[in-house]
């Protein structure tokens, strides 16, 4: 079995770094202290690089992507349409939120 570079050397550092930290009780106070590294290892650079990529593809992938008509049914039953590839989730949860606010206004008035 061989293991990438990156990943060993990424590994060395954790580890020579949880030397320096163990005072640390919690794990998230152990990477806070990781994240203010000044320069951050060089490992953290390539792996941006390699996001950007990935998510460049990705996201040009989507776009090439042939928007139909969906229609979302909701667990109360209320069904609400969308374009597959385009409506995202978050878009849906945001109308229901913005009719129920206008419910509730209405219903305060």
């Amino acid at each position: 079995m061989t293991l990438n570079v990156d990943f060993l050397n990424h590994y060395k550092f954790i580890r020579l770094k949880y030397v320096e930290l163990v005072s640390y009780q919690c794990f998230t106070c152990f990477y806070i202290a990781l994240l203010q590294l000044d320069p951050l290892p060089e490992f953290i650079e390539h792996r941006q690089q390699l996001w950007d990529k990935l998510k460049k593809e990705y996201d040009e992938w989507v776009s090439a992507q042939a928007p139909q008509s969906i229609h979302v049914t909701l667990p109360d039953g209320k069904v609400v349409e969308g374009l597959s590839w385009r409506t995202t989730p978050y878009e849906i949860a945001k109308s229901i939120r913005s009719v129920d606010a206008k419910l509730n206004c209405s219903l305060v008035a």
